[in-house]
């Protein structure tokens, strides 16, 4: 009953990274602001807990961090996409 939509975005392509607005929920409960990036905000303390507020927070924290260019292709990505679920 949620509203929303699931997209694919294509390997590498960056035509969309200047109006990106996508966040990426990994398996271990860490959202990414940007699938190239190392920045991660833990979530899933908040999610469990059920505390609205505080995940509610966490997104916010992970969108103010974001960046709308592919700065972060360039450096190496800590994690594999099999680790980030890519």
């Amino acid at each position: 009953g949620h509203a929303g939509t699931i997209g694919f975005i294509s390997a590498m392509s960056d035509h969309f990274c200047a109006d990106c607005n996508r966040l990426r929920l990994t398996a271990d409960g860490r959202l990414k602001n940007c699938l190239f990036s190392n920045d991660e905000v833990d979530v899933r303390a908040a999610l469990r807990a059920g505390d609205t507020e505080e995940t509610v927070r966490r997104i916010k924290d992970s969108l103010a961090r974001k960046t709308f260019d592919r700065c972060c292709v360039s450096r190496a990505n800590e994690r594999g996409m099999s680790q980030i679920g890519g």
